[in-house]
């Protein structure tokens, strides 16, 4: 990469844009054994927490990236998705203009066989497609942490009532 364009040029997430993943959405700290509704409510108050906190980190990425190369010059760009459950997922898009019978289209098609054509079908250099690679693997990345939140979070409502019902229960 020349030295010109080095301001230019976008940035990847770095460890630390992981590091709350990596104490917050671990396995282990998922898999203690809890004592009851309070220590659940609790974790669903942390999952919020980190799944606005993944938000940030998805936006910041695409606002690094998409008006700085190689992004910049090519055909798709990063997108959030918004989902009904409330999550916000990362993708590739294409948006394409075309014109048929003097009347224009706009075609936006998504995914990652963009990324497979951007690796075959152009002229970027290999520090390029290196960057690209790693700019996929932070997407998928974040989206598959963003899955395990939502579903645990998922997960923690579908129980909280079971709680309810059995301290109703107990009372009787």
């Amino acid at each position: 990469m020349s030295q010109i364009y080095e301001e230019d040029y976008a940035d990847t997430l770095s460890p630390t844009d992981y590091q709350f993943a990596k104490q917050h959405l671990t396995l282990k700290g998922l898999l203690k054994p809890f004592k009851g509704k309070g220590e659940y409510e609790t974790l669903l108050q942390e999952i919020e927490f980190d799944i606005s906190r993944l938000e940030l980190i998805s936006q910041r990425l695409i606002n690094d990236t998409k008006n700085k190369l190689p992004i910049k010059y090519l055909p798709f760009y990063l997108k959030k998705r918004r989902l009904k459950n409330g999550s916000v997922y990362l993708s590739w898009k294409y948006l394409k203009t075309e014109i048929n019978n003097g009347k224009t289209k706009r075609i936006e098609t998504e995914g990652k066989q963009l990324i497979f054509d951007a690796f075959t079908h152009s002229n970027l250099s290999d520090a390029d497609k290196q960057f690209i690679r790693e700019l996929e693997i932070d997407r998928l990345t974040l989206n598959f942490q963003m899955r395990v939140a939502i579903r645990t979070r998922y997960l923690i409502t579908e129980l909280l009532p079971k709680f309810d019902e059995l301290d109703t229960g107990y009372k009787r």
